[in-house]
C-alpha cells in the first residue's frame, strides 16, 4: 500500500515479524556519524557549563529508574539524538534524581517541540541499585504544549517507552531526525507526531493496565510497586540497545545514523521472554534494517528474521532508490522476498515519482531471496510535489495492476537495467498530462488517490488541506489542519470542503 501523503515519498514499507502491539513497545538509542557529540562512545558525565547564561525558564522533574544521579539531561534542538554542548542546553541530575534545566527564550520556545535525553554514565547513582554499571540513555517526547512555570518533566523508562516507539514508526515512513524548526513550520508532521504519540500511550495503558497519568508520574514516590518493576524490565531493553548502538558505532563509523530497538515479543511466540533486536544503520544514499531474535541475555543473536535494504543512484536526470524486503514467517516456515523500484525526478518545477513493487514470493532460504527482479507488481505509484505562489502542493495516485492505466507504462519496470532505452522526459509528459492539480477531477480509475494544499491563512497560522478518494466511490473526504497559536492543532473535517466541522474521529 502506498503512503497516503503526497509529501512522504515512496511506499508503506511491511512491518518486520512483530505485530502491531509488539511495535508499540520499541526502545531506541540513537547515534553514529559526529557532531561535536560524544553519543558514539559511552556516556560520560558531563560539566555543566562554567558561564552563567541568561534563564528564561527553568525545566525541572527528576530522572526516575529507581532516582537517579549523576545522569545528563539534555534538550536535543537540532533532532539527531545526540547531545552538542555548544548548541544545546544540559544540566546534571542530583539527588533524589532531581535536575533544573536553565533554558534561554528561544530554547523555551523550543521546548514543546522538543526531544528531551537522559544520559545514565556508568558511574552515576541510582538510588535503589546503587553505581550503575551499564550506561543507558532514556528520552522525554515533544509535548506540542507551551510550558507554565508550574509543569514537572519526570524522565523515566515508560516516557523513554513512548517516544522509542514513536520515533520508529516515524523513522519507518521517511521521517527520521526532525529539529525544533522542522516540528514548529510543518503542522502536518507536527499533526503526525502528536499522533502517534497519543496512540503509543494508548497501548502501554492498553497492554501494562495502567493509566496515563502513571506515564509521566514519578512512581517511586507514590509507591507504585507495578509501574516500578514495568520500568526495570524497559531498562533492560535500554541498556541493551544502547551497548548494540555502541557495537554498531564501531562498525559503521560513517553512518549518519544508527538506530537500535530492543523489545520483547510477546504476542508472535508462547514464550514471554523471547526478545527481538531491530537496527536501522544508515548512509547518505543507502540504509539498510535487520530485525533478529536474541538470546535471554540480550548480548547475542540466534538468527535473522526480518532485513529490508534501500539504495539510490542517478537515473538519467533523476534518482532511482531500489528496496528488497526479507522476512521470516514462521507459519510456513518461508521467506517472504519482494522488491520496491522507484524514480525521482524535477520536470517543469514539479518534483514526480514512479514507483513499482513486486508481489511476494516465497522461498526456502534467506539467500534465495537476493535474486528478485524489479517492478510487474501489485500497484504503481504517481506522485507529486510542487508549489505555486507560496502554497505547496502534492497529490498521489495508486495504480492496480489490472488497470487499464497501468498497462500504459508497461515498459517502466526492472528500470535499473532500462537506463538507455527509457526517457525521463516521455514519462514526465505522461504524468503531468493526469490531472494531479487540486482542484482537478479525477478522471482516471485508481485504487486511491489523495491531494494536499499547504498555505498560510490571513492570521498567520499554517494550514493542511487533504482531500482523499477510492475505488467504488465518488465521496471525496476532506480534512484540514490549522496550527493554532497556542502551539495547538484545530483539526477539521468536510464532505465538500466547505463547510467544516470537528472529525468524528
Amino acid at each position: 500500500m502506498f503512503i497516503q501523503n503526497a509529501k512522504l515519498k515512496g511506499m508503506q514499507h511491511p512491518k518486520l515479524s512483530c505485530s502491531l502491539i509488539v511495535a508499540a513497545f520499541l526502545l531506541s538509542a540513537c547515534g553514529g556519524g559526529s557532531d561535536n557529540s560524544d553519543s558514539a562512545s559511552p556516556i560520560a558525565v558531563e560539566t555543566p557549563p562554567s558561564t552563567p547564561v541568561a534563564s528564561a525558564y527553568t525545566m525541572q522533574g527528576k530522572v526516575i529508574d529507581g532516582y537517579v544521579s549523576g545522569a545528563t539531561i539534555w534538550l536535543d534542538l537540532n533532532g539527531n539524538g545526540k547531545l552538542n554542548r555548544n548548541i544545546e542546553p544540559f544540566a546534571i541530575s542530583g539527588d533524589a534524581g532531581d535536575y533544573a534545566l536553565e533554558l534561554s527564550e528561544d530554547e523555551q520556545a523550543c521546548l514543546p517541540y522538543t526531544t528531551t535525553y537522559v544520559d545514565v554514565p556508568v558511574g552515576a547513582i541510582d538510588e535503589d541499585l546503587g553505581e550503575v554499571t551499564e550506561a543507558y540513555q532514556m528520552s522525554f517526547p515533544p509535548s506540542f504544549v507551551a510550558p507554565s512555570n508550574d509543569d514537572i518533566r519526570h524522565i523515566t523508562p515508560l516516557t523513554s517507552f513512548i517516544w522509542g516507539m514513536v520515533r520508529r514508526q516515524l523513522q519507518g515512513s521517511g521521517q527520521g531526525n526532525m529539529s525544533c524548526a522542522q516540528l514548529r513550520n510543518n503542522v502536518e508532521l507536527r499533526q503526525q507526531v502528536s499522533d502517534s504519540i497519543e496512540n503509543a500511550v494508548s497501548n502501554v495503558v492498553s497492554f501494562y493496565n495502567i493509566s496515563a497519568e502513571q506515564i509521566y508520574a514519578d512512581f517511586i514516590a507514590s509507591s507504585n510497586n507495578e509501574v516500578y518493576d514495568i520500568a526495570q524490565d524497559i531498562v533492560r531493553s535500554l541498556k541493551a540497545s544502547y551497548r548494540f548502538q555502541l557495537e554498531l558505532s564501531e562498525e559503521y563509523p560513517d553512518a549518519s545514523d544508527i538506530s537500535v530497538i530492543v523489545f520483547k515479543d510477546s504476542a508472535n511466540t508462547d514464550s514471554s521472554e523471547q526478545w527481538l533486536r531491530y537496527i536501522s544503520v544508515s548512509h547518505s544514499t543507502e540504509y539498510f534494517t535487520e530485525t533478529a531474535v536474541l538470546r535471554n541475555n540480550l548480548r547475542s543473536i540466534v538468527r535473522t528474521i526480518g532485513y529490508r535494504f534501500y539504495s539510490e543512484d542517478s537515473w538519467n536526470e533523476g534518482v532511482l532508490g531500489l528496496t528488497t524486503t526479507i522476512r521470516y514467517e514462521d507459519g510456513s516456515e518461508k521467506w517472504q522476498c519482494f522488491n520496491e523500484e522507484q524514480v525521482r525526478f524535477v520536470q517543469n518545477g514539479i518534483e514526480l515519482d514512479l514507483i513499482n513493487a513486486t508481489p511476494p514470493t516465497f522461498e526456502d532460504s534467506y539467500e534465495d531471496c537476493q535474486s528478485l527482479n524489479y517492478g510487474n507488481g501489485i500497484e504503481r505509484g504517481y506522485g507529486y510535489t510542487f508549489s505555486e505562489q507560496e502554497i505547496g502542493y502534492g497529490a498521489v495516485f495508486t495504480i492496480d495492476n489490472t488497470d487499464a492505466e497501468y498497462a500504459a507504462l508497461a515498459d517502466w519496470h526492472n528500470m535499473r537495467d532500462k537506463e538507455a532505452s527509457l526517457a525521463l522526459r516521455d514519462l514526465g509528459d505522461y504524468l503531468l498530462a493526469i490531472p494531479y492539480q487540486f482542484e482537478d477531477d479525477i478522471s482516471l480509475e485508481v485504487n486511491r488517490w489523495q491531494k494536499t494544499k499547504t498555505y498560510i491563512n490571513d492570521d498567520g497560522n499554517a494550514v493542511d488541506i487533504n482531500k482523499f478518494g477510492e475505488r467504488g466511490s465518488d465521496a471525496i473526504k476532506w480534512e484540514r489542519a490549522t496550527s493554532l497559536p497556542n502551539d495547538t492543532t484545530l483539526l477539521e473535517c468536510s464532505d465538500d470542503g466547505i463547510t467544516w466541522d470537528s472529525c468524528e474521529s
